[in-house]
């Protein structure tokens, strides 16, 4: 995290991301294939699906409710006290922030109806050639 990782990281990512999405579409129009599907492991890798044209199988709920409860006076938000590193008042504010409070269990500090006791990997897809993505965090900053 001091090193400005996100979660699962080792090393800073390579920024091929666009591009690797658009090799694959690129396979998938070759052979016919009409979407995508993909798990996004961390709640920041939703995040940067979504910004690509991605859309939710299972999981635009949870994330929605994430980023409701991680707004000034909400759950998400009143737990960020400083009480471990990874969760900095400040957190709240960015997806780097967030993922790093969720991969410390924040979400199994709370209780809400909508939410399970832990991270759940949402399922997305994207249309080949027909990106449209739903926003969980509008204008996200990273």
């Amino acid at each position: 995290m001091e090193a400005g990782l996100f979660p699962g990281q080792i090393g800073k990512g390579l920024g091929l991301t666009r591009d690797v999405i658009n090799v694959l579409e690129f396979f998938c129009r070759i052979f016919d294939i009409k979407s995508i599907r993909l798990e996004a492991l961390f709640y920041h890798n939703a995040i940067t699906y979504e910004r690509f044209g991605f859309s939710y199988f299972d999981g635009f709920k949870q994330m929605k409710r994430i980023h409701d409860l991680f707004q000034p006076g909400e759950k998400l938000f009143e737990k960020l006290d400083g009480s471990t590193p990874f969760r900095k008042p400040e957190f709240a504010h960015t997806v780097r922030g967030r993922s790093w409070a969720i991969h410390d269990g924040i979400l199994t500090d709370i209780d809400d109806d909508l939410l399970e006791d832990c991270w759940e990997s949402p399922v997305m897809y994207r249309m080949v050639g027909k990106p449209r993505g739903m926003v969980t965090f509008p204008d996200p900053v990273y």
